[in-house]
């Protein structure tokens, strides 16, 4: 799959900025290297699982007494198909159980991956080739 125009304009952005200090370049000779310094999953880059299986994450009895009926009645009806979507769930997740309490450690511990320069930057599962880098760069 080809990158869209949109797309295209932020990895332009990104070869001419290099904000994050990868290396960059809009040499037409770095195009490969690019794409891979880009493509490449860094432990620093941390983004949302597209899915989380309800069950890998616990409200501990305690935590879950301390809702409302109409908190445990939400939180049942999120986890009800058996997967949350982290980016849309945490928020309302975060404002039940603060950072500290064990339900959020724990939800917090699976949530999140680690991923490439590119998937955070189009937020979306990517591979940029060397043709999008010299298409983006070219844009």
């Amino acid at each position: 799959m080809s990158l869209n125009n949109d797309q295209l304009a932020i990895v332009k952005d990104e070869l001419t900025n290099d904000p994050t200090g990868l290396g960059l370049s809009t040499l037409a000779q770095d195009d490969e290297a690019n794409a891979n310094l880009l493509n490449e999953i860094r432990e620093s880059i941390q983004v949302y699982r597209a899915s989380v299986a309800s069950n890998d994450f616990t409200v501990p009895v305690d935590e879950w007494n301390g809702l409302t009926d109409g908190q445990r009645s939400w939180l049942t009806h999120e986890m009800a198909d058996g997967s949350v979507n982290p980016s849309v769930f945490a928020p309302e997740f975060n404002k039940l159980f603060s950072a500290q309490t064990a339900a959020r450690v724990a939800f917090d511990a699976v949530a999140k991956e680690s991923a490439s320069r590119a998937r955070e930057l189009l937020g979306v599962y990517v591979h940029v080739t060397p043709s999008d880098v010299a298409n983006a760069r070219n844009a």
